[in-house]
């Protein structure tokens, strides 16, 4: 665009923005009840005002350019939000001091609440419980085999835990 038309159009832009300014931000605020974030919006749509209408031409509707810009804006200002809050749990978990995240002596072993939860159908669906226990209990693959041969997952786990009857209530599951 030549410097005249580019004039003109920030020109435009200043003119909208002087006439339509109290009116946007009252209607994204009626809508958002956040009178901050709807000024952000639209200061965001200003700008990108300034990028696109140089380049595309000024729209037909200036204000409801505007305003829809400022609403997208609005909209990712507040995923943008819920990001930061859905993170902060794992970025506090991720500040915490070494010594902290040290096991201590009273730290409980949930490895067989864990082998239980894979040895459920749902979980275990065509998956070999051998891997699992293998992994979990640092146990040879081919003595998780031998024992995971027996006819049911129960009569295997039993197998694997030297004939003990493992029931829910004995380890907190139930």
């Amino acid at each position: 665009m030549s410097g005249s038309g580019q004039e003109s159009t920030h020109r435009t832009i200043e003119r909208v923005a002087r006439e339509s300014y109290g009116r946007l931000v009252a209607y994204l605020c009626s809508h958002t009840r956040d009178v901050a974030s709807a000024e952000d919006a639209l200061s965001n749509a200003l700008v990108a005002a300034l990028t696109t209408w140089p380049q595309d031409g000024v729209p037909q509707n200036p204000e409801a350019w505007l305003l829809t810009s400022a609403r997208h804006s609005f909209i990712d200002l507040v995923r943008h939000r819920r990001v930061a809050e859905a993170s902060e749990p794992t970025l506090l978990l991720l500040g915490e001091e070494p010594r902290a995240m040290t096991l201590s002596p009273e730290f409980p072993d949930e490895r067989l609440k864990l082998l239980f939860v894979c040895a459920h159908e749902g979980v275990l669906h065509r998956r070999p419980l051998a891997k699992y226990a293998a992994a979990f209990f640092r146990m040879s693959r081919s003595s998780v085999t031998r024992s995971s041969s027996a006819r049911t997952r129960a009569s295997s786990l039993r197998s694997l835990f030297g004939g003990r009857s493992l029931t829910g209530e004995q380890y907190g599951l139930v």
